[in-house]
């Protein structure tokens, strides 16, 4: 037996050898497929991810955006229906709202950022002149005009098609 054994132990071992390393081969093959496969499906997962932070940037976004809105709108309405109580509007009354319009600097396009730079102002001269009991009337439509305007103004920038556009991506 072993004269058996020890004459096709070379023979044998020939076969055998490219055998295993075929094997061998084929089994790391599919090791490398299998990472692969597992680091196609983290990259899709970050992916995700990355958008899924990406829309609750936008959402965040978007409420503070309407918060300033609703606040600038409150604010100009406190104003206009104000004039026909005898008190005085005082800085507790309008300063929280003019840091609000301050902060939108952060939140809204240069061109909104100007026109509550100028509701700011119309505001400022809506309450000095009603401090010194002075007539109201051009100003109280100035801010009328504001308030029967700031949809319009903040239409595009509140529009729900910022909450849900999403980012283009260029695919090579």
């Amino acid at each position: 037996m072993y004269q058996f054994l020890k004459d096709f132990a070379g023979p044998t071992a020939t076969i055998v050898a490219p055998i295993a390393t075929i094997v061998a081969a084929i089994a790391a093959i599919v090791a490398a497929i299998t990472a692969a496969m597992f680091v196609r499906r983290q990259t899709l997962t970050a992916e995700k991810q990355a958008e899924t932070a990406l829309d609750q940037l936008r959402y965040n976004l978007y409420e503070k955006r309407y918060a300033i809105y609703e606040d600038v709108q409150e604010f100009i309405k406190f104003l206009v229906n104000n004039p026909h109580k005898k008190d005085l509007i005082g800085p507790s009354d309008v300063i929280p709202h003019y840091l609000i319009i301050d902060e939108a600097r952060f939140f809204f396009s240069d061109e909104t950022c100007s026109w509550l730079d100028k509701l700011r102002d119309d505001c400022q001269s809506f309450i000095v002149a009603h401090a010194s009991k002075a007539p109201l009337s051009s100003h109280e439509k100035t801010l009328v005009d504001h308030l029967a305007g700031i949809r319009a103004r903040f239409q595009e920038e509140l529009g729900f098609r910022q909450l849900t556009q999403h980012v283009r991506r260029s695919t090579k």
